[in-house]
């Protein structure tokens, strides 16, 4: 009898602390939908294309796809923003599938208050490695500046 008391307790404040706990949480707001085009020395890339919601505090959810228009790839992204200093500092997670194989990464874009900036990015790449169709894996780094744009 004394267990059942110990597991009603235990439950009854674990309903009380997520109560708490969920009570302050906020939801996150959609801001809108934001385009970069993304370049690098040889000219045009991609367009990243990112649905922004706010989480509050500085922090902003990040939701989308990159569209390589030359390649006819569309690849999957999502990430996080913060405020750092005067710039907006984003990570991105991505993946998808090209015509020559597959890729997933890893993207930081670095942005200044008029919203443009520079991208680094590491990326595993399966079918492709530096001119070769030979299929193996790799790793390659890119890296680049980005420009807001109209979305399409």
């Amino acid at each position: 009898m004394k267990t059942l008391g110990y597991v009603l307790i235990g439950f009854v404040s674990i309903v009380c602390l997520t109560g708490i706990v969920s009570s302050k949480a906020e939801a996150s707001v959609y801001i809108g939908e934001y385009c970069w085009k993304a370049e690098d020395a040889n000219g045009p890339i991609l367009v990243i294309k990112l649905g922004v919601f706010d989480n509050g505090g500085g922090h902003y959810y990040l939701s989308g796809v990159n569209s390589f228009p030359t390649e006819g790839a569309v690849i999957s992204v999502h990430g996080n923003a913060e405020w750092n200093g005067g710039n907006i500092i984003m990570t991105l997670n991505l993946s998808g599938m090209y015509s020559w194989g597959k890729s997933d990464g890893t993207s930081t874009i670095i942005l200044n208050s008029a919203l443009n900036g520079s991208y680094f990015s590491l990326q595993h790449e399966y079918g492709y490695c530096q001119g070769s169709a030979v299929e193996k894996h790799c790793l390659e780094y890119y890296h680049g500046i980005v420009t807001l744009v109209f979305c399409p």
